[in-house]
């Protein structure tokens, strides 16, 4: 093959975009295109993540979302652990020392609760989370009664 032959081969696959300059070229393209939707897709994911992390770690979910509903009303997680508080310190205040004598180990406060059994398999977190929901309905009932007599 003569010299200008090839000069007009190389010419026309550089026209045409075959040649190895232009190959090369292209694959890098496709190699960085491909690396950089791999870094942007690790990316979300990572960002999606940390976000889930952050709003499962918070108090978010105990707050919002619906742990007992009386009357039509919702109550959240933290309304009712704040009334099984409250009916844990009413009892402890009320028996004082004797509450050892019900089976009440109090060292461990109201975290130890769900540990510690009651009476017939029930435990002291059940007993307290059942006295609260009795003040909750209630408590809710004298709210229905004021609101449909005018009691502000």
């Amino acid at each position: 093959m003569s010299a200008s032959t090839e000069r007009k081969l190389r010419k026309d696959a550089v026209a045409a975009g075959t040649d190895r300059k232009t190959q090369a070229r292209l694959e890098e393209e496709r190699k960085n295109k491909k690396s950089k939707m791999k870094w942007t897709i690790g990316t979300i994911v990572a960002v999606v993540l940390i976000v889930a992390i952050l709003i499962m770690g918070s108090s978010i979910p105990y707050k919002v979302s619906t742990a007992v509903t009386i009357n039509g009303v919702k109550y959240s997680a933290a309304e009712v652990n704040y009334y099984v508080g409250s009916q844990y310190v009413y009892f402890v205040n009320q028996y004082g020392s004797y509450a050892s004598l019900f089976g009440l180990d109090t060292t461990y406060g109201v975290s130890g609760l769900a540990d510690q059994e009651y009476y017939d398999g029930q435990t002291w977190l059940e007993y307290f989370t059942d006295a609260a929901i009795e003040q909750m309905t209630q408590i809710q009932a004298f709210c229905d009664y004021a609101n449909a007599n005018g009691i502000a």
